[in-house]
């Protein structure tokens, strides 16, 4: 696209003038130096440019909490499920400990035998139970 490079034009407007192409339909718009070198036609459209926006057609309540409105509704739900889980969390301790058979037991894992062998020793561990059976 660029005029003169070396005396002559470049792309498309450089194959108009070799000869290559006798017609080009293409947007230039005018400049002296193209005006020296071309004949343009005479353009059938204008182009225009128009900005078409929509008018509001209802006002919104005026509300100040209606940015916040999301942000409530999460803090709401984070809440609930807060309470929800504290009432589980009771339900699921009272269960644990209406059954005599757990009430007194206490459950650990251990890395090593020896680990365990030594609390067998002391009488602190009476029974362990590897995952294996």
């Amino acid at each position: 696209h660029s005029p003169f490079q070396n005396g002559s034009w470049t792309g498309a407007l450089g194959q108009i003038m070799a000869g290559d192409f006798d017609l080009a339909c293409l947007f230039y718009q005018l400049s002296e130096n193209r005006l020296r070198d071309f004949h343009y036609s005479p353009s059938f459209q204008r182009t225009q440019f128009i900005l078409v926006s929509r008018l509001k057609t209802e006002l919104m309540p005026p509300s100040l909490r209606s940015p916040y409105e999301v942000w409530i509704a999460i803090l709401v739900s984070v809440f609930i499920q807060s309470i929800s889980l504290f009432f589980v969390g009771r339900y699921v301790e009272d269960q644990v400990h209406s059954n005599q058979r757990l009430q007194h037991r206490r459950w650990e894992t251990f890395t090593t035998v020896e680990e365990a062998a030594a609390l067998i020793e002391t009488g602190e561990l009476v029974l362990v139970m590897t995952p294996d059976g």
